[in-house]
């Protein structure tokens, strides 16, 4: 006999794999998705710089497990506020990712978190800022951010709304 909980015949039954969470285990069908970039530092004082951003197609739902986050130059001391990244959902900084001023990880070795989930049509976005008089000046260094996760259609994953 088949072992494992995706097995048929497993103790946790038939179509186990259809009960798992969705927001935390990928349903069938879900592809990757790793967004990541580096740009040069803005200005101090200059508005969000934008390191990536990405829509979720329409029918689809994206969910983010790791975060990475660097800066790759001289004269940045981690959690100084020097320098502050965002995770944005529509143009909007989301609670508790508002105000990251050390690394998260970086580019290439990601932290893993509690998921983050966007929906169809919205528009999840990496920032930096680079606050007006900090000493980290234009174009001396690089700024990177990472997010990876996962993407599906919910429909097609039989998932019609969350849960609670």
């Amino acid at each position: 006999m088949a072992r494992g909980p995706l097995a048929v015949g497993s103790p946790y039954g038939v179509g186990a794999a259809a009960a798992l969470p969705s927001h935390l285990f990928p349903p069938a069908g879900a592809q990757s998705k790793n967004l990541a970039n580096y740009i040069d530092v803005p200005a101090p004082g200059d508005p969000a710089a934008v390191i990536f951003s990405y829509t979720v197609p329409l029918g689809m739902r994206l969910v983010l497990n790791q975060i990475g986050n660097n800066f790759v130059g001289g004269g940045f001391s981690e959690g100084s506020r020097d320098l502050v990244w965002q995770v944005w959902d529509n143009g909007s900084p989301i609670e508790d990712f508002e105000a990251i001023t050390g690394s998260l990880g970086n580019v290439a070795q990601p932290t893993w978190l509690s998921p983050i989930i966007f929906e169809e049509g919205h528009t999840v976005s990496f920032v930096v800022l680079n606050p007006a008089g900090g000493p980290i000046v234009s174009g001396s260094g690089q700024v990177g951010a990472t997010l990876r996760g996962y993407y599906f259609n919910r429909l097609e994953a039989g998932i019609q709304e969350w849960s609670t």
